[in-house]
């Protein structure tokens, strides 16, 4: 007997994504594996649907971009039911990290072959992640571009995000970030929490990261300066951040990130807006089945 499978589908995603789901539907009924396919109806709907879903199905793929896997992943998190991809998105981090194809016909019979295996999930409260928690700048940045797009009424893009980073970070003052883990406690401008390698723009921030490994990989940065963040970023283009001065770079199971003083200091989840630090960062082990052709990079 076959799998059975859902497609759930955020028709905000991306470009032309609820087409491009209706096709991806057909597509994998021709390599042999029938979905039915649900349209999410605003936001979070994606998780509770996957969440019913895990009950019926045993595969549950996430239609979209990096935004509607981390919904539907909240909803299968501790389920038996297994996550699939199908990446419609703008930067389709996830599906990049399993070397998927980013087309729809190639995604679709990878899909067919690959089989679920489990992996860790990153929590922040009762809110898990697969890709990465950033503090700090990276997090000032998104909230910049989810408000430019906002006010031109169109959905954001990496050209807002990249524009926040470098036209704007005038504006974020950098407060002081004291990060406690396994005895140890550092102090930085800003920071990462990966559980993958992958970050936006295909950046491999946390090179060592391996969504199988029940750890996740803590890099913080010390300046916030601007020459200091460009040679970080050539730093991080090296796979250098274990040997570069001003880097820290630690596999921990959790980490406390507070600021040192009052000053805000914004977080987000998988590109999702979270709530400013304080907060507590753990790592669960086999807390989710991932289809995947090959170990997770």
């Amino acid at each position: 007997m076959g799998r059975s499978a859902i497609l759930i589908a955020n028709p905000a995603a991306g470009f032309g994504p609820a087409a491009r789901a209706e096709s991806a539907v057909r597509s994998l009924a021709s390599v042999g594996l029938r979905a039915e396919f649900y349209r999410t109806a605003g936001p979070h709907d994606a998780e509770r649907a996957a969440r019913e879903a895990a009950a019926t199905f045993d595969l549950v793929i996430a239609a979209g971009g990096d935004g509607t896997v981390h919904e539907v992943l909240n909803g299968l998190a501790g389920t038996r039911a297994a996550l699939g991809v199908m990446p419609l998105g703008t930067m389709n981090i996830v599906a990049r990290e399993l070397g998927m194809p980013l087309d729809v016909p190639g995604a679709c019979a990878w899909i067919a072959r690959a089989q679920p295996a489990p992996v860790a999930l990153g929590w922040r409260g009762e809110r898990a992640f697969l890709i990465v928690a950033g503090v700090g700048y990276d997090a000032f940045c998104l909230e910049d571009a989810l408000r430019t797009a906002q006010e031109a009424g169109r959905k954001v893009g990496f050209r807002d995000y990249v524009s926040a980073a470098l036209l704007r970070s005038g504006r974020y003052p950098f407060p002081t970030i004291e990060a406690s883990f396994e005895g140890e406690t550092v102090r930085c401008a800003f920071g990462f929490v990966a559980n993958c390698a992958r970050y936006g723009g295909n950046l491999r921030i946390a090179r060592e990261a391996r969504m199988e490994e029940p750890l996740l990989d803590l890099v913080l940065f010390e300046s916030g300066l601007m020459r200091d963040r460009v040679r970080y970023f050539f730093s991080v283009l090296a796979g250098r951040q274990r040997s570069t001065r001003g880097v820290t770079y630690r596999k921990v199971k959790e980490v406390a990130l507070r600021a040192v003083d009052d000053a805000r200091i914004p977080c987000e989840l998988d590109g999702e807006i979270s709530a400013p630090l304080p907060g507590v960062f753990r790592v669960t082990g086999d807390a989710l089945f991932l289809l995947h052709g090959a170990p997770p990079r």
